[in-house]
């Protein structure tokens, strides 16, 4: 019976000691840069996506928690305003809109 010896494979896919067109990874310093850069800004977004998750979700519960203060339309809605800006919190929802007041929506 026939058995190949197993190798740690390090997930690029590269052949040792082999190199040339469609064997040896390519790499482009210009590429690689511009990856750097993506990344570098992509993981940036993402973390400042996180903390305004946080920051959204102290807003809906503070809104919740003042609602008594602030009142309700008769929808049921929580509108607060915060110099030229209008917070809007759905009743029932987590729907939670900031518009400027003169009608821009930054959600």
């Amino acid at each position: 019976m026939f058995t190949m010896e197993k190798t740690p494979h390090n997930g690029r896919g590269d052949l040792p000691g082999i190199t040339g067109p469609g064997v040896a990874p390519i790499s482009i310093p210009e590429v690689d840069d511009c990856v750097d850069e993506y990344v570098g800004k992509r993981d940036k977004r993402m973390e400042q996506t996180r903390k305004e998750v946080e920051a959204k979700t102290r807003l809906i519960n503070c809104l919740r928690a003042n609602a008594d203060k602030i009142g309700v339309d008769a929808e049921g809605s929580i509108i607060y305003r915060h110099e030229n800006l209008i917070v809007t919190l759905r009743h029932g929802k987590d729907d939670l809109k900031v518009r400027t007041d003169g009608g821009e929506d930054d959600e």
